[in-house]
């Protein structure tokens, strides 16, 4: 069995600007698709 765990910040709770709360949600986004693919790389 192998985990893995990425801590990212939950893009819900965000605030600011519309800009900002949306680069946090590409932020987490971004963190999650690429440690999914390094991980299913494995």
């Amino acid at each position: 069995v192998v985990r893995t765990h990425w801590g990212v910040d939950d893009p819900a709770k965000a605030t600011g600007t519309e800009e900002e709360i949306n680069a946090a949600f590409t932020h987490a986004y971004r963190t999650l698709r690429e440690g999914t693919e390094t991980f299913l790389g494995l």
